[in-house]
């Protein structure tokens, strides 16, 4: 099974600055689904979601760039993700994390190749790298 899918926007140039496109979080059950969206700052809420769901049943991050917040709830099956109506239950953390990690550093490689094109300086997305050198999110202060 995988959990988590997505696209770049490439309408033209990859903007390296605003990592627009698609993302699918496909779960045991339910499902996720946004075709318009900020990859970075999505993706960001999902790694601080869970991270903040293993000391606590119930979690809400703001998506900063989306107005609808992610909630996590833990469930005896899983963990519950919503995201306004759409939710999907995530069985499998390790799994989840592991294609998190992938999808970070596709995205991040993609986005750097941008900005080479362009010949600009890569955008710094410190908090995705910090999880990718971490595992573990930079802050957490996307949870209200």
């Amino acid at each position: 099974m995988t959990y988590l899918n997505w696209n770049l926007d490439e309408d033209g140039d990859i903007e390296p600055d605003t990592p627009l496109g698609n993302i699918i979080l496909t779960g045991d059950a339910g499902r996720i689904e946004d075709d318009n969206l900020m990859l970075d700052t999505f993706l960001e809420a999902l790694i601080v979601g869970f991270s903040e769901i293993r000391q606590n049943d119930e979690v809400n991050v703001d998506t900063i760039d989306e107005p609808i917040d992610l909630a996590l709830r833990r469930k005896p099956q899983g963990i519950e993700v919503s995201y306004g109506d759409q939710v999907a239950l995530i069985q499998d953390e390790k799994l989840l994390h592991t294609e998190l990690v992938i999808s970070v550093k596709a995205i991040l490689e993609r986005l750097d190749e941008a900005a080479k094109k362009q010949l600009t300086e890569p955008t710094s997305y410190s908090n995705l790298r910090y999880f990718l050198d971490h595992g573990i999110p930079k802050s957490v202060s996307l949870v209200e």
